[in-house]
């Protein structure tokens, strides 16, 4: 087992190696991956399975519910903005 020091960095982004990334073709850009802790010190990193095509209707009807929700109008950008600030 090869062993590649990294360093979390503020709001604990990781970036994994390039040697790491390399190897696994599931750990490209914008790649779902599903994190498990095994135990205090150990964490496994896998890709996110599939959803399977009976997944999407239910999806597509939660957005559209959530969509339908009524608030107040603001500017979403600034929002985003401020709320990463605040953590």
């Amino acid at each position: 087992m090869n062993t590649i020091s990294a360093l979390i960095r503020q709001r604990g982004q990781l970036t994994i190696p390039a040697p790491i990334r390399d190897k696994f073709f599931w750990l490209g850009d914008s790649m779902a991956v599903t994190f498990s802790i095994v135990s205090q010190d150990t964490i496994t990193i896998r890709p996110q399975l599939q959803t399977s095509s009976s997944y999407w209707p239910k999806l597509y009807s939660e957005i559209k519910r959530v969509r339908s929700f009524r608030g107040q109008r603001g500017n979403l950008s600034q929002f985003i903005a401020q709320d990463r600030l605040s953590h």
